[in-house]
């Protein structure tokens, strides 16, 4: 992960992936993971055993003084505080926009992402949110302002209003066991039990890349919900998100074998569905063109005065095909249909 491109790509295919698994709707409680290894299983197949990001937010704590921002922060913009953030993450920095929700890291200790040995962990802290309300000019308009009694920091050198909240969470990963994990939508795994957290090697680096993709998420505002439903359920699910999108696009990359599992197919690939009225309806349609033909041989029969099928064998002798024209070629085409009529008691054939 030197190549800043490289992380910036993983960020950028992160923020993607949630495309594919969420749309706007929270979906609390469950936990997702983008594999192209299921893009051929069909919906509700179940999968035996999959390991999926887990992040869990246990609280969000609104602060209502700026007393009770941490003392490196009171001296600082906020917008430089999420600035700082984003660059102390693998992702690097990207727009930020109104509805960003970052969580910031200690910036007076923080331990580089750079440094990080890549060893198995779970995290569960208590860390500052950022959040970016808005303008100024349109705050008294704005519907997605945090509980009531907040405290807003009106930053006059860039006009924008932000709210700061203590959020206590918990990431690392969960392990779908005896099929307990289903294929949800198009190549998306999701839990469909409770999980437990358990520990693992790309804990600290997605949720150090997870303030990019969270900024991303926010500046998009596809796959996230509506700030203005409600806000505490918007900065849930925007942090988990970022961190799976985070974490799923480590993995993709990152990881070096793939551990085989089996999976049970859904129940309606197994079993056919059988419109009983399209059958019986066709069923119908050829009894009854049966029985119109039978009924059409056996009115020919009595009423034509010639037999239906007699003996072929002097069919030669009796058909008069003198007005035929003549061809050395025994398949030569002929420019319209024969018809064999009665003339003067004689069967001719003609080209009619």
């Amino acid at each position: 992960m030197e190549s800043l491109t490289f992380r910036q790509d993983i960020a950028h295919w992160g923020s993607g992936l949630v495309n594919i698994a969420w749309g706007r709707a929270p979906e609390k409680g469950y936990f997702k993971r983008v594999s192209k290894f299921v893009e051929m299983l069909a919906i509700n197949s179940t999968i035996e055993a999959v390991t999926l990001p887990y992040f869990a937010t246990d609280s969000i704590e609104w602060i209502r003084s700026a007393s009770e921002l941490p003392d490196h922060l009171r001296n600082m913009h906020p917008e430089d505080a999420m600035i700082t953030s984003l660059n102390l993450s693998p992702g690097g920095n990207i727009t930020i926009f109104v509805g960003s929700a970052l969580l910031i890291p200690s910036l007076a200790n923080h331990t580089s992402w750079s440094m990080d040995p890549w060893t198995s962990r779970t995290i569960e802290e208590k860390r500052l949110l950022i959040y970016l309300v808005g303008p100024i000019e349109d705050f008294r308009y704005t519907i997605t302002k945090p509980s009531e009694g907040a405290y807003l920091y009106l930053d006059k050198s860039n006009m924008q209003a932000y709210a700061f909240a203590w959020v206590t969470f918990r990431a690392g990963v969960g392990r779908c066991r005896d099929y307990q994990c289903i294929i949800s939508s198009r190549s998306t795994i999701r839990s469909n039990t409770r999980l437990s957290l358990e520990p693992h090697p790309f804990t600290f680096q997605a949720l150090e890349m997870a303030t990019t993709v969270a900024a991303a998420l926010a500046y998009q505002n596809i796959s996230i919900p509506y700030a203005s439903e409600n806000l505490n359920d918007y900065i849930e699910t925007i942090l988990l998100r970022s961190y799976s999108a985070a974490w799923n696009s480590i993995s993709n990359l990152m990881s070096t074998s793939l551990a085989p599992s089996r999976y049970h197919p859904a129940v309606p690939v197994l079993v056919a569905k059988v419109d009983r009225a399209r059958v019986f309806g066709w069923l119908g349609l050829q009894l009854s063109v049966t029985l119109l033909s039978i009924i059409f041989l056996i009115l020919q029969r009595k009423v034509s005065q010639i037999p239906l099928l007699g003996d072929v064998s002097l069919a030669a002798f009796y058909l008069d095909t003198t007005n035929l024209p003549e061809s050395d070629s025994p398949y030569a085409p002929i420019d319209g249909a024969l018809k064999v009529h009665d003339e003067d008691g004689l069967l001719k054939v003609k080209v009619v």
